[in-house]
Formats: C-alpha cells, sequence, structure tokens
C-alpha cells in the first residue's frame, strides 16, 4: 500500500505561519542577551550604512560598550568572527573606515587630522583603502586610541563568510625598526 500525503492547507485546514523576522534592534537584544549582558535601553540605530545598522548601550560613564553592525544577513561586534566583508564591500573606504574604528572603540585618522607635530604618523600615514579581489576583501586604515593617544594601522582581511582577520600594527612598534 502506497502512503497517502494529505495536503493540509488542500483540506481547509489553517496553515502555521511563519514568524515575522527580527527587526536589527531585536537582533541586537537577543544578541546580549545571548551574551548575559543586562537588559538597557539600546541606542543608535538611526544612521544606517548600506544594510548595516549600528547599536550599543550606555556604559559606565555613558561611554557606549557593546557595539554591534547588524544587516539583513549578519551581526558584527569587536573583532568577532562574522561576515566582515559584507561590511567592508558596502561603501567607500572613508565610510568604511569610520564605522569599522567605530566597532572597535578607536578614531578614524584623516589626512588632515596629520601635522607637522607628527612626523612619524605623516612617514607611514596612507589613507584608508578597500580592495576586493575574488572572495577576499581587505580594508586598511590608521586610528588613534584614547586616552593613550597611541597610533595604530589595522588591516581587516575578509576571506569569507566566516573567516576574518584583524592586525593591528602599532605605530611605535613600527618605528622601532626604523634606524
Amino acid at each position: 500500500m502506497g502512503a497517502v500525503l494529505l495536503c493540509l492547507a488542500c483540506a481547509g485546514f489553517p496553515t502555521p505561519e511563519a514568524p515575522a523576522p527580527l527587526t536589527p534592534e531585536e537582533k541586537y537584544q537577543a544578541w546580549r542577551k545571548e551574551h548575559g549582558r543586562p537588559d538597557r535601553p539600546t541606542e543608535g540605530g538611526d544612521d544606517p550604512f548600506g544594510d548595516f545598522h549600528f547599536y550599543y548601550v550606555s556604559g559606565p560613564r555613558t561611554k557606549p560598550i557593546d557595539r554591534v553592525a547588524i544587516s539583513s544577513t549578519t551581526l558584527l561586534h569587536g573583532d568577532e568572527q562574522g561576515d566582515w566583508g559584507a561590511l567592508l564591500r558596502t561603501g567607500d573606504a572613508a565610510g568604511v573606515h569610520g564605522w569599522v574604528g567605530w566597532l572597535n572603540g578607536v578614531y578614524e585618522i584623516e589626512p588632515d587630522d596629520i601635522d607637522a607635530r607628527q612626523p612619524p604618523l605623516a612617514a607611514y600615514y596612507t589613507p584608508p583603502t578597500v580592495l576586493t579581489e575574488g572572495e577576499s576583501t581587505r580594508f586598511q586604515g590608521w586610528y588613534v586610541a584614547y586616552p593613550s593617544g597611541s597610533f595604530a594601522r589595522l588591516t581587516v582581511v575578509a576571506s569569507s563568510e566566516r573567516a576574518t582577520s584583524f592586525t593591528w600594527d602599532n605605530l611605535d612598534k613600527m618605528l622601532e625598526g626604523t634606524p
């Protein structure tokens, strides 16, 4: 005997509705809960960059903590793995420079920020770049970390959805290698 398949919708039974997709803010709250973070009001989300929305909560002294970028397909936080290539390919290098810095809690250095008081930085500085070759996307930009005021070059290479490397090259370490 053969099996009889019955189509519930054909038989007049209601079909279960798929749950509505989470909003970016709901995804952020779910991530915070999954990581054991206390429930706090969410801030941000109103300045999208491509498909990405950016969220955080205020920490001690109103410093933003738990900064994330959320798109319809990925969530990025600091140097956690995720589809960083999606963010790196979103727009121009200057926009990527600002948001990658924001996610990592550092401030981007622009060409106008370099003056005669910073000759070592001027010798190494290059404007931010985003290069895509095949499946790999490479971003490079310069940042300053406060309160230390140290300068560093960040290189992010996203070779696939789940394989990303972050390399910080501190200017002081670079100078140690010069005569």
